[in-house]
């Protein structure tokens, strides 16, 4: 049935003896092909879909907004049926469930299940009276993208048939194809004039109906996500219900045939083009070396006197390390790395001399369940790595850092795996779940508390906090070792007083994308 493809040729299958191709090749854009494919063994009348492109056992057909999903559904009838409704639609849905679907997830504050339709649209097959004599009958692609169809109010028998589409979704969701008969289908209550009217008869024969279904742009649909606990899952839905016409009874069919499919999602990398960075990290620092002098440091450092320390901010200032992080740009795609710079003030120059920067990366992954509290459920790290800069080992080969703005330049080091899921912002899953990005870095600083003799603070004291010094990681003694020690640290008379400060910086969101433009 070429009537569900957009093209305008018409190019009726002559190999089908059916009376119905006939009627249908009068047709100037929507025609039924009707073209026998191999019969299958003798039952009830079987039916089979697929689509075009290829899938394998690992890969599943991808598809992007705007594509159209093309394929063909096979029918074989034994024996001569009447069909009441032909549809086949794209469905997706987000779920969200425990051990097994129907069971809620019990892991976090609150138990999770869900299970959201995000898409049921498609196109339907129908007979009707042609314009110009209404007599004689034709069948008719009704598409739900239609600018008539879209108008035109939801009947009874349009929301029982979406219904059944989100039943048979369910059932063996996991698989790639799955076919049957849905038993114990309620009949609908009112059949009315309008069901005789747009029903059609088959005769015993095999048919291949071809369709075009075409993934909307007008609604941002989130990508395939394939997890056992918050899957979204895209497939077409083909379902049919008949009458076989040498049963006597009244009974009514209903067959059903699945396809999986894989969708990815769109970006406008235009929206995420600006430099962003994180708010600023302070740790205050001792200025003397004395016992009293570090409790009140740490003291600082603990968060009790965040608002005292709002009040002296101008006085407090001089004594701490001021560190955050900057990208060019906010999202990227699959295999790209990620241009990170961290950017470290050290504000305590005249009394704290930085030896070592040494900074630990996580990039992780993160599910929040937004329909409740924004709940965190899972924190994943996809990769990590810990880059460290010695003074010694730098081009200047000195003791101590001779700046007091310093840019460390990390952009070879973290990549976008090439298998990870795009960004799942919270709208697209219908406030349901969101999927995000974080770059999580910590750093640990080294150095020496510095005193009015030290010859190294009187250089230190006449650099301007205006000048800054850029280092990249880009030799082998930047990448850190777990069995490393402060071995290259100044010997005498530093080597006891060294001291080393932790600071977490803020997390940066990054926004991951497999398909963009500019």
């Amino acid at each position: 049935m070429d009537c569900c493809h957009d093209s305008e040729e018409c190019n009726p299958s002559s190999s089908s003896s059916q009376d119905l191709v006939t009627i249908l090749s009068n047709l100037p854009q929507q025609y039924v092909d009707m073209s026998p494919y191999e019969p299958q063994p003798q039952g009830a009348t079987k039916m089979k879909v697929s689509l075009d492109l290829p899938g394998y056992e690992e890969y599943l057909p991808t598809y992007l907004p705007g594509q159209q999903i093309t394929g063909q559904v096979k029918l074989q009838n034994e024996s001569p049926i009447k069909v009441s409704h032909l549809r086949i639609a794209l469905f997706g849905n987000v779920q969200v469930y425990g051990d097994r679907p129907g069971h809620p997830m019990t892991n976090g504050l609150f138990d999770y299940q869900r299970n959201e339709q995000l898409i049921n649209s498609g196109l339907s097959i129908v007979k009707q009276s042609t314009p110009d004599d209404e007599d004689e009958q034709q069948l008719v692609c009704k598409r739900d993208d239609n600018s008539q169809e879209t108008k035109r109010q939801k009947t009874a028998q349009d929301r029982h048939i979406e219904k059944l589409i989100r039943k048979v979704a369910v059932i063996d969701h996991t698989t790639h194809f799955s076919h049957g008969i849905l038993s114990d289908v309620p009949t609908m209550l009112v059949h009315g004039n309008n069901q005789e009217d747009t029903a059609f008869e088959l005769d015993s024969n095999s048919y291949q109906i071809q369709f075009s279904v075409r993934v909307p742009t007008s609604r941002r649909l989130s990508g395939t996500f394939d997890h056992p606990h918050y899957p979204i899952s895209y497939r077409i839905v083909v379902i049919m219900k008949y009458k076989d016409q040498g049963d006597a009874s009244d009974n009514e069919v209903t067959c059903y045939s699945t396809v999986k499919l894989c969708l990815e999602p769109f970006f406008n990398l235009n929206q995420f083009k600006s430099r962003i960075q994180t708010s600023p990290s302070y740790q205050y620092v001792q200025n003397k070396d004395t016992v009293w002098n570090s409790i009140c440091t740490q003291f600082l450092n603990c968060g009790i006197m965040t608002m005292y320390t709002s009040k002296q901010q101008k006085h407090l200032s001089h004594s701490s390390i001021e560190a955050h992080l900057e990208l060019s740009k906010q999202a990227f795609e699959r295999s790209q790395y990620i241009p990170l710079q961290v950017k470290l003030t050290n504000h305590a120059f005249s009394n704290f001399n930085i030896s070592v920067v040494k900074i630990n990366v996580d990039f992780v992954r993160h599910i929040n369940m937004t329909c409740s509290m924004n709940e965190q459920v899972e924190l994943q790290t996809i990769q990590s790595t810990t880059i460290v800069f010695k003074s010694s080992q730098e081009q200047e080969q000195q003791l101590f850092f001779k700046h007091a703005l310093l840019t460390f330049d990390l952009s070879n080091h973290i990549r976008i795996p090439t298998d990870s899921v795009c960004t799942i912002f919270s709208a697209a899953t219908k406030d349901v779940f969101s999927l995000g990005y974080d770059l999580k870095v910590s750093m640990d600083i080294t150095g020496v508390t510095a005193t009015a003799s030290n010859s190294t603070t009187a250089d230190l004291c006449s650099l301007s906090l205006n000048q800054e010094k850029y280092y990249m990681a880009n030799q082998p003694h930047h990448i850190w070792h777990g069995d490393e020690s402060h071995q290259d640290l100044p010997p005498e008379p530093y080597h006891h007083k060294f001291k080393t400060y932790t600071l977490k910086l803020d997390p940066l969101a990054v926004i991951v994308v497999g398909h963009s433009e500019y």
